[in-house]
């Protein structure tokens, strides 16, 4: 009885010494993380966009925008954050008026968050289910930014009808 005992007593010290150091790797992990995040320059005029149209929808998620090499979407000390091309989004306001396509590409992108689409590898095919999905939600937010249909679809000029373009007016459309 006393051998089983000793057994349990060295079994539990063990898990929970595993335990302690997970939770310390954890913790360094995400301190790595947030320390590589505000190495990244933060666009506050694409970040004060992304909290009106969340702020429009009831919704306080913390996305963060910072320059980046291309659209995608990600973690980044256990928030959310939109990694953006910099030379797009300083055109998010020409003469105090919005670029549609510019709140367009973000609009979809906080689709994509919302969603929970991050974590996906690579680039997604123009009509998978989750960009149709995301450029319906990019609809829906633009409608609700004040953009009018025609300016919805500003960033699809040039192109076909498509799954795409139907995802933006079905979701302006709500």
């Amino acid at each position: 009885m006393k051998t089983a005992l000793k057994w349990l007593i060295v079994v539990m010290l063990a898990f929970v010494a595993g335990m302690v150091f997970s939770g310390h790797m954890l913790r360094q992990y995400r301190e790595e993380q947030r320390k590589a995040q505000d190495r990244r320059e933060r666009l506050p005029e694409a970040e004060a966009f992304t909290k009106n149209v969340l702020a429009r929808m009831g919704l306080h998620t913390d996305i963060w925008v910072v320059r980046g090499g291309r659209w995608t979407c990600g973690w980044a000390n256990s928030r959310f954050n939109i990694i953006t091309l910099g030379e797009r989004c300083n055109e998010l306001y020409r003469a105090g008026k919005i670029d549609w396509r510019v709140a367009g590409v973000l609009c979809h992108e906080i689709g994509h968050i919302l969603n929970r689409h991050e974590g996906m590898k690579g680039v997604l095919e123009w009509a998978s289910p989750e960009q149709v999905e995301a450029d319906e939600f990019a609809g829906f937010a633009m409608k609700m930014m004040g953009a009018t249909l025609d300016e919805a679809l500003s960033g699809y000029q040039g192109m076909e009808e498509n799954a795409n373009r139907e995802a933006v007016k079905r979701g302006w459309r709500r």
